[in-house]
């Protein structure tokens, strides 16, 4: 069940990554598996309340994001 639940993940993220990357608007040094380390970091935790857990969700983001 695990198995198959990690194979779908990659399935539908990792070429929405890809063509973000290809886009210019992801980072190129990030692979799937980093991105998902991230939100499975940020989905461990409880926020004191949502602007903390927006924010937070959007300094993770920036750092996904590429500035040009």
């Amino acid at each position: 069940m695990f198995r198959d639940g990690r194979r779908a993940m990659y399935a539908a993220g990792e070429p929405l990554l890809v063509r973000a990357q290809q886009a210019g608007v992801a980072r190129a040094d990030a692979s799937f598996d980093d991105v998902l380390r991230l939100v499975t970091g940020l989905t461990a935790v409880e926020f004191v309340d949502d602007e903390q857990r927006d924010r937070v969700l959007a300094i993770a983001l920036d750092g996904v994001h590429t500035h040009r």
